[in-house]
């Protein structure tokens, strides 16, 4: 797992008797080794790409729901003053969501206590970094480059203590996309914006490869497309976005 860069691993297995196929898969916690999840599918073989097809539609069907729980499992298993400061960093992104500049502010707030319990959170510097981005954003604070600097740190901070966060990978994808806009406003090779875009698609790929359901992730795609010069298959992908959501 650690070779791959992904949390979870979907392994499994297949065995044909006669006009009858068993798949076998199952879902493994790549640092752990623990078994997640199972599930065990019987079909008759008239169409190999069907029945391929079918067996995708589930396992993409029952993984959400487990993902969540084994990630649930993974924060009870922190010792406690960890799990203060997972509270700190719910509550703080709770109010990044609301988006206004008191909330902005209390998040920040919350996001700090949430490192200064725990300077190894590595998800509470990509949502420090992501409301830092926001309050930038939206005229939030006289210094908008200073809030542009510290959103930057944050986030490379995140990633460097945890590669493999989706968290901190989305949030880099976004940075990436961000500084691409700052390329295509300002007088700049056309190659600056072409790496930034690149390196974006990167992060981005690492963190579809974990959760390629997660609605944020999925949107992201579709943001990033419409960079890359492609808004029919961008729009797609913000329409599939809504309805996981």
């Amino acid at each position: 797992g650690r070779e791959l860069g992904v949390v979870y691993l979907l392994e499994g297995s297949v065995r044909k008797v006669g006009e009858r196929i068993r798949v076998t898969a199952q879902l493994i916690e790549a640092s752990s080794g623990n078994h997640i999840w199972a599930e065990r599918y019987d079909y008759d073989l008239i169409d190999v790409f069907e029945v391929q097809d079918e067996v995708t539609r589930s396992i993409v069907a029952a993984l959400p729901g487990r993902l969540e729980e084994a990630d649930l499992h993974r924060v009870k298993r922190k010792r406690l003053e960890n799990m203060v400061a997972y509270d700190y960093m719910l509550r703080g992104r709770i109010h990044h969501h609301r988006g206004t500049e008191a909330d902005n502010i209390e998040a920040l707030r919350l996001l700090d206590k949430a490192i200064e319990l725990d300077p190894e959170f590595a998800e509470a510097y990509a949502w420090q970094s992501c409301t830092l981005g926001q309050a930038q954003a939206r005229g939030y604070g006289d210094n908008q480059e200073d809030l542009f600097a510290r959103e930057v740190k944050t986030a490379e901070k995140g990633l460097a203590l945890d590669e493999n966060n989706i968290t901190c990978q989305w949030n880099m994808c976004e940075l990436q996309m961000e500084w691409a806009n700052r390329a295509f406003g300002a007088v700049s090779p056309p190659a600056n914006l072409t790496d930034r875009l690149e390196r974006a698609e990167l992060h981005h790929e690492r963190a579809f490869k974990v959760n390629p359901n997660d609605p944020r992730i999925v949107a992201q795609r579709g943001e990033l497309l419409t960079w890359q010069g492609k808004p029919e298959e961008g729009a797609d992908w913000a329409r599939q976005a809504m309805r996981l959501d």
